[in-house]
């Protein structure tokens, strides 16, 4: 969908611009929520469901990289790019931190048009950002193994941290509004 000028103009005295910047803003902190519940969650799972993951993980890539991590691989394969580890990493963190700013900040535009569509505070939010990038965009790019691989925490994990961030990039966003 193209952002046009129209969609800029201010309403109720906000811009769809100012209402991009916050729900990015708020995307990014919604990704360190998600991160912090994710990792919470992962160092308190029981080692069978950890090894089931790491060998679902190592049946894409041949090793145990993450989503964003076999992106940045193909993406660097793809445009006949050798990366250092370092460099990967960093790349891996920007589209891990993407995926949270760019939805984060249509998330906001559409915040900022109608107020009723937050009135779950975010948890839908969550709830479609793991359905359509954990469970169907990382599958049909290749980027994870199928989801019968994966032990069903990995699962209530993805869908615990997504909601975490939906309802943190939510209340981001609110705070932002308040403010301006």
């Amino acid at each position: 969908m193209a952002v046009t000028s129209a969609m800029l103009k201010e309403q109720n005295g906000k811009s769809a611009l100012g209402d991009a910047l916050s729900g990015a803003v708020a995307g990014a902190v919604g990704v360190m929520a998600l991160d912090q519940v994710a990792n919470f969650m992962y160092s308190r799972e029981n080692k069978e469901a950890l090894e089931r993951e790491r060998k679902a993980r190592a049946q894409v890539g041949g090793t145990e990289m993450g989503p964003a991590s076999v992106a940045t691989e193909k993406i660097s394969r793809g445009l006949k790019l050798e990366l250092t580890s370092k460099q990967s990493e960093t790349v891996a963190n920007v589209i891990h931190y993407g995926l949270g700013i760019l939805p984060g900040a249509l998330y906001g535009m559409a915040l900022g048009r109608n107020e009723k569509m937050g009135a779950d505070r975010g948890f839908l939010y969550g709830l479609a950002l793991f359905a359509i990038n954990d469970e169907l965009l990382a599958l049909k790019l290749g980027l994870v193994a199928g989801p019968k691989e994966y032990p069903w925490q990995a699962h209530a994990r993805g869908l615990a941290a997504h909601v975490a961030m939906g309802v943190a990039t939510y209340g981001v966003f609110k705070l932002f509004s308040r403010i301006r």
